[in-house]
């Protein structure tokens, strides 16, 4: 029972019993009046009928004296009178029945009041004529005390339920909501959810606890703030380059890792940007900063979901791209050289370009070392080339040779024709429980099968996401069905960029969570950090109506952008996974100190922290020690396997 409540109860109780005591002094003095009223007033009617009886009874004029016992007592509320005459011996005694009482039994036997009878002697001179008794008739007092306990009840009910309500008022103001906005608070931030400062009230006590505990909020805010700052300033100096603000040498290293070992297809871009280079020796280091900053902040806009783009070196970007085609990587090659040549135009009289580019497809490369030497040679390659210094070498025969428009004609068929298969790959936590099942939509297409990375890129660029989307939501809340086993491991459905930012996406996915909230336990939804970067207002509303509904989220490929970590707070997913450049290759301090401050900022939100690509236990055990408290990857199909 709440503090309020129990406040209010005894409050109460400590008001009905003064109330029933007052209550009860106040109608045991009106019976204690009453009977004294009834004593006086058969006193009086004694007294009265002896001096009228007196004259008759000294002339033995018995037929006077009853007509005056009569006459006084007829009609009247007593209920008994009886006359004994001396001389001659006889008497007159009138009985009267006391009527119906209009009140209840258990009032009567509570307050009882008894018939009282009053005597007097009748003499005429020194002899005695007669005796005289009267005894009243309680029923009129009854009624009158009856009426007198409904009045004082009635009263005092209306004082309770002025007074409750004066009460619940003022409770209310004073102490219930300073009371709930303080538990409310405390709930906040043991969520890590920190918020406005809590308005002081004006009860001394509270005034103070409440300054004390937004002084408490704002440390721990401060504190947190801190924690993700320094996350921040670790990451920057552990993978950022300087200069280009882009990734550096060393992230770049650890997602070409990550390419070769991925099974998929892919590939990279490499830039040389001579006059990067000529810059430097020419004109010094500021106008060589000032062009490259001004070159990176151009090649940013051809940033893609999953990509990385960095600076390689003095002179040469990397681009790459996992889930990209050579169609795909070739056009950006071509834009490279067209952002080149408009950050510093060629002057007459040299070369007509300023750079060269080479496009490189890591299929049959099984190293970084060999890739990169292979997107040397290509470059070099290039820039023998003066119409157009552009090299694409690799092969990629595991992609179709389609065309954006292809893939949504397939794509869109195959929703149609019901011919989307679906995958589904466990993450566990570190006591190895599942925590939910990622779903992969594949599609089938002259007997091959192809995920959604060969395909999804191709959909985003067309703004065609939402409706495969929407076809996935759909089949996993069927397959999910209306179950109420709580040990159901939920699924997680990943979302694309353009149905993030598609007006009519967010208004469908509203309409079918609230047809399936009770499913908010068993799906997810997974963003993509992408989201949080490109189009924040989109994602602010998506995530609004996620929690609005009760659903959860995750975010994926948690670090990958070089922005600030503390979108976390704000947002509150459910869990993240943390870009492989954090996770693949632990070997130097730097980048454990800054895994371990990237998953602390998480923790401290209680946000969960998930690794990828986890291949082997010793891995595991090693990301464990770091904090990280999900993985997925090879190891964890092993231990589903083998578990029983």
């Amino acid at each position: 029972m709440t503090l309020y409540r129990q406040i209010i109860l005894w409050l109460l109780l400590v008001f009905v019993l003064l109330l029933v005591s007052v209550f009860s002094v106040q109608i045991h003095n009106t019976r204690n009046y009453l009977l004294n009223q009834q004593t006086i007033e058969t006193d009086n009617a004694v007294n009265a009928a002896g001096l009228a009886l007196t004259p008759y009874l000294a002339e033995n004029d018995l037929i006077g004296a009853e007509s005056v016992i009569n006459a006084m007592f007829d009609g009247s509320f007593y209920q008994r009178v009886s006359l004994n005459i001396v001389t001659p011996q006889s008497q007159i005694l009138r009985e009267y029945p006391p009527g119906a009482f209009a009140v209840p039994g258990f009032f009567r036997r509570w307050l009882p009041i008894d018939p009282q009878t009053r005597s007097v002697t009748l003499t005429s001179g020194w002899m005695q004529t007669a005796e005289l008794s009267v005894t009243s008739n309680p029923a009129v007092a009854y009624q009158q005390l009856w009426q007198s306990a409904i009045q004082l009840f009635l009263a005092l009910s209306a004082i309770l339920g002025l007074g409750a309500a004066a009460l619940l008022l003022g409770l209310n103001l004073i102490v219930r909501k300073p009371l709930n906005r303080l538990r409310t608070k405390a709930q906040a931030i043991s969520r890590h959810d920190f918020g406005a400062p809590l308005p002081l009230p004006a009860t001394k006590e509270l005034h103070d606890v409440v300054d004390a505990f937004n002084q408490m909020n704002q440390q721990i805010r401060h504190h947190f703030r801190q924690q993700a700052e320094e996350a921040d300033r670790l990451r920057i100096q552990a993978y950022q380059d300087a200069v280009s603000r882009l990734a550096n040498r060393r992230f770049l290293m650890s997602k070409l890792s990550a390419l070769v070992q991925d099974k998929g297809h892919g590939g990279i871009v490499l830039l040389r940007a001579d006059i990067v280079k000529d810059t430097y020796q020419q004109q010094g280091f500021r106008a060589g900063d000032s062009l490259v900053s001004a070159l990176s902040r151009q090649l940013t806009t051809l940033f893609a979901p999953k990509a990385t783009l960095g600076r390689l070196n003095q002179s040469e970007f990397l681009y790459i791209g996992p889930a990209q085609s050579r169609t795909d990587l070739t056009e950006i090659a071509r834009r490279m050289l067209d952002i080149t040549d408009k950050c510093h135009p060629v002057q007459e009289g040299v070369a007509e370009h300023n750079s060269c580019v080479a496009v490189v497809m890591k299929e049959k490369i099984h190293s970084v070392s060999d890739l990169l030497a292979a997107a040397d040679n290509a470059v070099n390659q290039a820039s023998t080339q003066a119409d157009l210094p552009l090299c694409v070498t690799g092969d990629e025969i595991s992609l179709p040779t389609f065309g954006r428009q292809q893939w949504q004609s397939l794509i869109a068929q195959a929703i149609k024709s019901d011919q989307l298969t679906f995958s589904f790959q466990t993450a566990i936590d570190h006591k190895h429980q599942p925590l939910f099942r990622e779903v992969f939509t594949s599609v089938e297409h002259q007997g091959q099968t192809y995920r959604a990375q060969f395909f999804l890129h191709a959909l985003d660029t067309l703004e065609d996401g939402a409706s495969l989307d929407r076809d996935v939501l759909s089949k996993m809340a069927k397959h999910l069905g209306y179950r109420d086993d709580t040990s159901l491991v939920p699924l997680t459905v990943n979302l694309s960029l353009s149905s993030i930012r598609t007006a009519g996406f967010l208004r469908w996915l509203a309409g079918f969570m609230a047809m399936h909230r009770h499913l908010s336990s068993k799906l997810l939804l997974e963003i993509p950090e992408a989201a949080f970067v490109q189009h924040f207002e989109f994602t602010s509303l998506l995530c609004n109506i996620i929690r609005h509904y009760g659903f959860r989220f995750g975010i994926d490929n948690y670090g990958h952008h070089f922005s600030t970590l503390g979108y976390l707070q704000r947002f509150k997913p459910y869990y993240v996974k943390l870009d492989y450049a954090y996770t693949g290759q632990l070997d130097q301090d730097i980048k454990t100190d800054v895994l371990r401050a990237v998953t602390r900022t998480a923790d401290n939100q209680n946000i969960l922290t998930i690794a990828t690509r986890v291949e082997t236990q010793a891995q595991m055990n090693t990301l464990a020690a770091l904090s990280v408290r999900g993985f997925q990857g090879y190891v964890v199909d092993s231990l589903l396997r083998v578990s029983p």
